[in-house]
């Protein structure tokens, strides 16, 4: 994890080898729950979550760009009283489709940083078994509209890749975190 961050710092510090070169900021709020397989056997109650971070848009093609972004995240669920922390990095390929249309799409990979489970009823007796990684790997896709020259609303859906952790007394499965994200995005340098 500690190698993908460097890549993503060194990728902004050498912006000025590419011509078309952006960064900002961006910030929003998401939707999460967790979603237990096999056949969606638990959907948690969702919880609100934030993010805040950086990004940088490398435009390849007059319709194509890559946008990486680093960001804190709070994901979780309302059941267990479940917040998980993580620092993330997703890796978009960005394809507009119009004048001020994009749509964005590819992994992202978080590294948690901190777990906190209130110690509220939980999950209806339900008592979690093993957290099985500190890794969040997910794929993310979504919209990216374009207001004006410096701000965009960004929509995205994010599904986890890698078991969170098992639920043991009510049956074996895993359990996945899913996230609905509403950001707006400030371009700082174009």
């Amino acid at each position: 994890m500690k190698r993908l961050i460097m890549v993503v710092l060194a990728s902004f510090m050498m912006s000025s080898a590419w011509a078309q070169f952006s960064y900002g900021l961006k910030a929003g709020i998401n939707r999460n729950r967790l979603l237990g397989v096999p056949n969606n056997s638990y959907l948690s109650k969702p919880n609100l979550g934030f993010h805040i971070g950086i990004y940088a848009n490398f435009i390849l093609t007059d319709n194509l760009s890559v946008t990486p972004e680093f960001q804190y995240i709070r994901k979780g669920d309302s059941d267990a009283f479940l917040h998980f922390n993580y620092l993330e990095i997703p890796i978009l390929l960005e394809y507009k489709l119009a004048k001020d249309l994009s749509i964005q799409l590819g992994p992202s990979i978080g590294q948690k940083i901190w777990t906190y489970r209130n110690p509220g009823p939980g999950a209806n007796g339900i008592t979690f078994s093993t957290y099985d990684t500190d890794i969040d790997l997910g794929i993310t896709g979504g919209l990216k509209v374009r207001i004006n020259e410096k701000v965009s609303i960004l929509c995205r859906y994010n599904q986890g890749l890698l078991p969170y952790f098992r639920f043991g007394e009510i049956g074996n499965f895993n359990t996945y975190t899913e996230s609905m994200q509403l950001s707006v995005s400030y371009q700082l340098k174009k």
